[in-house]
């Protein structure tokens, strides 16, 4: 029994004397300086992303002239900027057509600027609302289109060869010679019903003279600014 004691004694020592060994051999780990300054890799914060700025709600008590609230209301509503604005005529136009269909006309701008707005953009939208009124610029809410006149041809300025008669332009009216206007009066009475004045119904001259009495007519609104 004792040899076996002993036997087994033995046989541990043996093992553990071989575990120490081999422990000792091993290559010891050396730290370099290449390794003590290289930084254990960290996580990549995650950025935080930036709120959306927001447009402040417009303060009328702020805004000395009607136009530059209508502007301001627009900006607003629409979330534009003043440099969307001043980069894209198209979105300049949609504004103008918005603050037109709202009754703010070429008129309401023109006495603005007498009093002393300078906004950049009202000198543009009085000529785009006096362009509506005249018709060069076509009602983009229009459900019918425009009248054609492309069989049509003008005989004198302003008088097509059907007898119907266009208005001329302030301008375009004094540089015509006595002939042509009197070929343009004459057309146009026959327009209104007969070829001579004393012909013309009354309904026909009743709306000539409320045409002619109209504050918002841009025709006179246009004599009065050439004139002054």
């Amino acid at each position: 029994m004792k040899k076996w004691i002993a036997a087994a004694v033995v046989v541990v020592l043996v093992i553990a004397a071989a575990i120490w060994y081999k422990a000792g051999s091993a290559p010891a780990v050396v730290e370099t300086p290449e390794t003590a300054a290289t930084p254990a890799p960290t996580a990549t914060p995650t950025p935080t992303p930036e709120p959306t700025p927001t447009a402040t709600p417009v303060n009328a008590d702020s805004l000395e002239y009607e136009f530059d609230l209508y502007v301001e209301t627009y900006k607003y509503d629409n979330g534009v900027t003043d440099e969307d604005l001043r980069n894209n005529q198209d979105t300049r136009y949609l504004m103008y057509e918005d603050i037109y269909s709202s009754g703010y006309d070429h008129v309401d701008a023109a006495k603005e600027q007498e009093e002393g707005c300078t906004h950049e953009f009202i000198e543009e939208f009085r000529q785009y609302s006096l362009d509506r009124n005249l018709e060069k610029i076509p009602d983009p809410n229009a459900t019918e289109p425009p009248a054609d006149t492309s069989g049509k041809y003008e005989v004198s300025p302003g008088v097509y060869d059907d007898g119907t008669v266009r208005t001329p332009s302030i301008e375009e009216w004094e540089s015509m010679t006595e002939e042509e206007q009197n070929a343009w009066n004459e057309a146009y009475s026959k327009s209104l019903g007969g070829g001579d004045v004393t012909d013309i119904s009354e309904e026909k001259t009743q709306e000539a003279f409320d045409i002619l009495n109209d504050p918002n007519n841009p025709y006179i609104q246009e004599i009065l600014e050439y004139k002054a």
